[in-house]
């Protein structure tokens, strides 16, 4: 979809119509929505789920939800540009708490908010980016974590690449 803006400047007998063009989805940068499909989601979790619905698509923060059965829920949020101060407050916090654990082999690092039988949560950092993707209701922590960690790794490859690259500490976009 592509969006335009019209400028109408008026002075005296001439009015002068601008139009601009606005960035496409393809050329903004990626919103929660963008990083994974339905059919992606629903083959990761083996559950059907309805089309992403955005909540939130700020220049920093950007969420999105797709609905999975009578009551259940998958959440993609992506934070752009997480402030240092941000990110070792959040990673502080995780470690400390008893109720997150942490995962290897995702991000440059990761925790999981394990709910038990009310579904998980996965935290990953990777340079700037924060990416949580939670369940809810679809599934226990046990059987959900192994598909979040394989659409958490689908998500961070379509962050820009080269962007990803150059935060990742081994200069890897795939590590």
């Amino acid at each position: 979809m592509t969006w335009t803006k019209l400028v109408i400047a008026a002075g005296g007998p001439i009015a002068l119509l601008l139009v601009i063009p606005l960035p496409t989805h393809a050329e903004s940068p990626a919103t929660a929505c963008h990083l994974l499909s339905p059919a992606e989601v629903e083959h990761a979790l083996h559950i059907p789920v309805g089309p992403g619905s955005p909540r939130v698509n700020t220049e920093l923060v950007t969420n999105c939800l797709f609905t999975a059965g009578r009551d259940g829920a998958i959440s993609i949020l992506l934070r752009r540009n997480a402030a240092a101060g941000w990110t070792a407050e959040q990673r502080r916090r995780m470690t400390g708490a008893g109720s997150f654990r942490p995962v290897s082999g995702v991000g440059d690092s990761a925790f999981v908010l394990d709910k038990r039988e009310q579904g998980a949560a996965l935290c990953v950092f990777l340079g700037g980016y924060y990416l949580q993707i939670s369940v809810f209701r679809s599934g226990g922590a046990d059987t959900v974590l192994p598909a979040v960690e394989e659409l958490a790794r689908q998500a961070l490859s379509r962050l820009s690449a080269p962007a990803v690259a150059a935060l990742a500490p081994s200069g890897r976009a795939d590590h």
